[in-house]
């Protein structure tokens, strides 16, 4: 007489070997898609600061609390309100936004790439330590927009000026139809649970993959809920001639 095997139970053990790669890889889909999105955003954010810049470079220095022509000042401060604190006002997601210091030109180069940013900026709920999960890496959007002008963009967002695309100096002074490229460096809260630990960086660790004019923008370690957080460094670049019509302003003589 043949042995007989008792099966009962082989599928249960089956279907808990096969789940948890299954559903590792189901996760880590979801957030790829979260970060290609990403991607596409920070991109467009870039062709809107170039735009911005070719503009604002040459643009009447009157308006500009007397910045001189074809410089940007990283360092400096404008008196005015800032531009992103008029877009949400005009957005009817409240005041209060803020930006980073810097002269009057860089703020308005920078608020052109900052409002694209607004759609993937994490929400409150992810940034005050609520369980990740993919409701949280979806989020709403007004929340989004509120949070990333308000607390989380301003650490999280480095815009600076190559010389040429690819280069990684930087540059301050920009002629009348010279070639201005602007890269758009920007911290992505990943926030679908357990793939975000194999495919994101804690703070220090994406500090130590930016670069020293990156870092003079950015703060990973001072960023709201960094504890235990993980992001992914994203980078758009993109370049236009810069405008070089000759234009005289008031006060300005041939």
């Amino acid at each position: 007489m043949g042995l007989r095997h008792d099966l009962r139970g082989a599928v249960y053990v089956e279907f808990l070997l096969v789940f948890m790669p299954v559903f590792l890889l189901f996760l880590a889909i979801v957030e790829l898609g979260f970060v290609y999105a990403a991607r596409l955003v920070v991109q467009h954010a870039s062709t809107r600061a170039v735009r911005a810049a070719v503009v604002v470079l040459d643009d009447d220095p009157a308006l500009y609390g007397g910045a001189p022509r074809g410089r940007v000042d990283l360092g400096g401060s404008a008196p005015q309100p800032s531009p992103l604190d008029a877009f949400m006002t005009g957005a009817g997601l409240g005041n209060g936004g803020t930006d980073a210091a810097g002269g009057a030109r860089f703020r308005d180069i920078r608020t052109a790439a900052s409002i694209p940013l607004l759609a993937v900026a994490p929400t409150a709920t992810a940034l005050e330590g609520g369980e990740d999960n993919i409701a949280v890496a979806i989020g709403d959007g007004d929340e989004r927009a509120i949070e990333g002008a308000q607390r989380y963009n301003r650490l999280a967002l480095a815009v600076t000026f190559p010389p040429a695309p690819g280069s990684s100096s930087t540059r301050t002074q920009f002629g009348a139809d010279e070639l201005v490229t602007v890269r758009v460096t920007y911290l992505f809260r990943c926030s679908v649970p357990l793939v975000s630990r194999i495919m994101c960086d804690g703070p220090t660790g994406v500090a130590a993959k930016l670069t020293a004019s990156e870092l003079g923008q950015i703060a990973p370690l001072a960023l709201p809920g960094a504890d235990g957080a993980r992001y992914l460094i994203l980078r758009g670049e993109a370049s236009l001639r810069n405008q070089g019509a000759g234009y005289l302003y008031a006060g300005q003589t041939p």
